[in-house]
């Protein structure tokens, strides 16, 4: 009661509205009026508690990560070797957690990147194959009934992101050509019924899809060009019921992109600035972004 309400009182010498010190008197009197019941909840609910759980790790495999977690807490990641990663094309196994178990995926040709779940556990992905010549490939995934199968209605060499509770994702695929997912891309979105519609723009060539609303109704991600294979512009985007929706573009940051929505349109994302011609860009910095609509 004291820490709440000495962020409401005020000192009786300055009148400084977050004092040190709490009167008692002023408690007691508060406690016997209506602003202490305004006031009491709106405390309760600005300091909201976190506890983290360690879900753990697969057998010989320690370092794991988190991707994407469904509305009723059931999460989805990856595991790798110590010392590997993704990146370097280690042995990679996917895992779902549920209920307080963590269930591996089991063993595949190449590293398995989930990155949707949903409230009945079902999850979806890419087997992720990157070449520092060639590019980047992946291969659409689905983990259901206890084993790995393909996705059906996702394009080929394209991957999913997120999954709602209708069996609905977004998706990126990655033309020929493409290094990353952001040179010649091409954005979809897949119903639960196993179909792929194309998401496009009118202000750009290229593409990205990287989430999904839990009602379907939104797709976050961003619209590219591209000139001579080099990323031109990078501009946050959404689709709402399949209609571009263009994104304010980031202050400070070469190129933006969103990567997750609410069902108000609300949406989250990164700004960022790097070289793409360089192995590694020492100057290259990203802020994580809220496009935030006031819903």
């Amino acid at each position: 009661v004291e820490s709440c309400v000495s962020h409401f009182s005020t000192k009786e010498n300055g009148g400084h509205p977050f004092p040190l010190a709490v009167n008692r008197g002023t408690i007691r009197a508060m406690q016997g009026s209506k602003i202490f019941l305004l006031i009491l909840p709106i405390c309760a609910y600005g300091q909201p508690k976190y506890m983290i759980q360690d879900l753990g790790s697969l057998p010989n495999m320690p370092s794991c990560t988190g991707t994407a977690i469904s509305q009723s807490g059931n999460v989805t990641g990856y595991c790798n070797l110590a010392g590997s990663s993704v990146f370097l094309g280690g042995a990679t196994h996917g895992f779902v957690y549920s209920k307080g178990a963590l269930t591996d995926m089991g063993q595949t040709s190449k590293p398995t990147v989930p990155t949707g779940v949903n409230d009945s556990g079902v999850a979806v992905g890419a087997y992720v194959s990157i070449n520092l010549a060639k590019g980047v490939s992946v291969a659409p995934f689905i983990y259901q009934n206890g084993s790995i199968q393909a996705f059906a209605g996702v394009p080929t060499n394209a991957a999913p992101f997120g999954l709602n509770n209708a069996g609905q994702s977004a998706a990126t695929q990655i033309l020929e050509g493409g290094f990353n997912f952001f040179i010649a891309s091409q954005a979809f979105f897949i119903t639960g019924a196993g179909t792929s519609t194309a998401l496009s723009s009118s202000q750009a060539s290229q593409g990205v899809a990287f989430g999904i609303s839990p009602s379907g109704d939104w797709v976050a991600g961003g619209t590219a060009n591209v000139v001579a294979q080099q990323l031109d512009s990078l501009k946050g985007s959404l689709w709402h019921s399949g209609a571009f929706q263009a994104l304010p573009l980031a202050p400070n940051f070469n190129y933006a992109t969103a990567t997750g929505v609410n069902d108000s349109g609300m949406a989250s994302g990164m700004g960022f600035t790097i070289n793409f011609t360089q192995l590694q860009d020492p100057h290259a910095a990203g802020h994580a972004l809220l496009f935030n609509n006031g819903a």
